[in-house]
């Protein structure tokens, strides 16, 4: 793969510009930011031939971008089965700008409820802008699949278990009491909710990397609600999905992650920020741990953009004790 991908920029680099040149020597050096830069530079330039060439060598290694690129230069060329297969592949990759060509394919051809979950998907991938539209749309799920939804839920905690394997074989093999819209629909609210799981993660893996250190406070002598303190030296992500922190009634020097990576925050919403950080001011002092015998640490998100109200909640405590505070996962 990388003798062939590398062929391939030799190819296009006889007649690239200077600014090409440097973005396909990168590219040649298999630094994907540079080669997803020069798809994009394609596109603008309706060069749709390299478009595909490139947008067709990264969606091979995995690239929702890639396929993205592919897929938009085939539409450019009038080659639609084509396209939806490399947009298919990207939207399922959560790449949204291929989730929203796919809604609007369906659309001209009259799928309205397919159009409505793809446009959907690429809302909760990250194209917020088109969230406003769908908040009062039309679900289209039968009774029964909402019914399967509900029960997944429950079984799907851990996505290997036999009776999850078992709900997603009969929705791949579609059988009664489902229809085939309903599990064209299904599979589509699921890439959204199993993407929303694997964000949760990121809520357990924070929380639990600050139990290491309020522990190593601890071990000097007390706990601290002041993450500018607990955290300090610590390079943080370049984004977080929840802000980490306490409650504001225990401590009057007590912080939360947006307030000292506030870069690390820029992607999400005003609305859904002033939610979040509103939720930090529920507690009350007396239900607050003294530092010398502990604490209560909570992650806020926000999973849903179609209902920026729920929120999604996790806590840990001195003993590693995490709960599920309050369920924010994406409603169908």
């Amino acid at each position: 793969m990388k003798f062939l991908f590398s062929l391939l920029l030799l190819f296009i680099q006889f007649k690239a510009t200077a600014s090409e040149q440097e973005l396909l020597v990168s590219c040649g050096k298999q630094e994907l930011a540079a080669c997803e830069k020069l798809g994009a530079h394609y596109i603008s330039k309706s060069d749709w031939k390299n478009a595909f060439m490139i947008g067709e060598a990264l969606c091979g290694r995995d690239m929702g971008t890639g396929c993205m690129f592919a897929g938009t230069s085939l539409l450019a060329q009038g080659k639609i089965a084509e396209a939806q297969g490399f947009l298919s592949q990207g939207c399922d990759k959560f790449e949204p700008l291929s989730c929203r060509s796919l809604a609007r394919l369906m659309s001209k051809a009259g799928e309205k409820a397919q159009a409505n979950m793809y446009f959907k998907r690429a809302c909760h991938f990250g194209l917020k802008d088109i969230c406003e539209d769908l908040k009062n749309s039309e679900t289209w799920i039968s009774p029964s699949a909402l019914g399967l939804i509900t029960q997944m839920k429950i079984d799907c905690t851990d996505t290997r278990s036999k009776a999850c394997l078992t709900h997603l074989g009969t929705i791949n093999s579609c059988v009664l009491p489902l229809i085939k819209l309903d599990c064209q629909l299904l599979a589509g609210y699921l890439s959204i909710y199993f993407r929303a799981k694997l964000i949760q993660a990121e809520a357990k893996a924070v929380l639990t990397t600050l139990y290491g250190y309020q522990k190593a406070m601890k071990e000097k002598g007390s706990y601290s609600y002041d993450l500018n303190v607990i955290l300090k030296g610590t390079k943080p992500q370049d984004r977080y999905q929840y802000v980490v922190g306490f409650m504001k009634a225990c401590g009057k020097n007590n912080t939360n992650m947006r307030d000292i990576y506030p870069r690390a925050f820029k992607h999400i919403g005003p609305k859904t920020t002033t939610n979040i950080l509103a939720y930090f001011s529920r507690g009350k002092k007396d239900e607050c741990y003294d530092e010398k015998a502990g604490y209560e640490a909570y992650a806020v998100g926000s999973l849903d953009p179609l209902n920026l109200s729920r929120l999604d909640v996790w806590k840990i405590d001195q003993d590693q004790r995490v709960e599920h505070v309050l369920d924010g996962l994406p409603l169908p």
